[in-house]
């Protein structure tokens, strides 16, 4: 299968191959895209991938068991259901 990605891409295209939007993209990447001329701006393949190359792995957790996510408010009764926990903050309860 033929390589889909080209080696200079615009905006959009180097967002999608970072798996972001564009917004996302313009934040987050760091990498400057080169001047074309009249075709306007591309960012190298290259380069993005130098970059995603550079980014930290996230460390794994030694258990593999998944941790349950923490409730939002500390002081909630997690036994509580989410309506019950709704009608509370409404200040119904």
């Amino acid at each position: 299968m033929a390589d889909r990605w080209p080696a200079l891409m615009l905006r959009e295209t180097a967002a999608e191959y970072c798996d972001m939007s564009p917004v996302q993209f313009d934040r987050q990447c760091p990498v400057q895209a080169v001047d074309q001329g009249w075709r306007g701006l591309r960012f190298r393949r290259a380069d993005l991938d130098a970059w995603i190359a550079s980014l930290p792995a996230k460390p794994r957790k030694e258990s593999g068991a998944l941790d349950a996510p923490a409730p939002a408010n500390v002081d909630e009764d997690p036994a509580l259901s989410a309506e019950e926990r709704r009608q509370r903050s409404l200040g119904r309860v």
